[in-house]
């Protein structure tokens, strides 16, 4: 919500009012903005990590996955902190208690998730890395997660805690 205040405060209209160009030509612009380009991303992400997965050897579309959909992606993001999407079914899943719970996590899971791939797939089974089978992905994901809790509740909070503490309240602050 604040990145949309922020937006506001520098001139730049609602995505409401700003209909993003791609969404539309997909036919998704009977939706809110959030939703749509909720839909188109997650499609074309799919699609074209799917192929660059059967085919490593397509530079072109690795090329699109890291400089492209990022662009789409924060547009995504700006609809998504707009305080009219509200309503938006895509914004009030990103409200729920999981979504919120892996928000919070990601930034340990994301850090670990490559060596619990080293540890639970490539070392114990002698598989050179990048060609983890496609079972993997069903032990390496619980046991990222489970790590990224552990990471997060035992190391990264009380770290945040000690850098950034609260506070102190005086006793004096109150006196008139």
């Amino acid at each position: 919500r604040l990145h949309a205040e922020h937006a506001r405060q520098e001139c730049k209209p609602p995505p409401s009012e700003m209909c993003p160009v791609i969404p539309c030509v997909a036919g998704l612009g009977c939706f809110h903005p959030v939703t749509g380009l909720a839909i188109y991303w997650v499609a074309m992400t799919t699609l074209f990590s799917s192929a660059t997965f059967a085919c490593s050897s397509v530079i072109g579309m690795r090329l699109l996955l890291e400089v492209l959909f990022p662009i789409l992606f924060y547009d995504w993001i700006y609809a998504a902190t707009d305080p009219e999407q509200i309503t938006s079914p895509i914004a009030r899943f990103f409200q729920s208690r999981v979504m919120v719970f892996l928000g919070d996590i990601s930034m340990c899971t994301y850090m670990i998730h490559m060596l619990v791939m080293q540890w639970l797939i490539n070392i114990p089974l002698g598989v050179e890395f990048g060609r983890a089978p496609p079972w993997a992905v069903f032990s390496v994901a619980p046991a990222s997660v489970g790590l990224g809790w552990l990471l997060t509740r035992f190391f990264e909070t009380p770290m945040a805690n000690l850098i950034r503490p609260e506070p102190r309240k005086t006793a004096h602050a109150e006196d008139p």
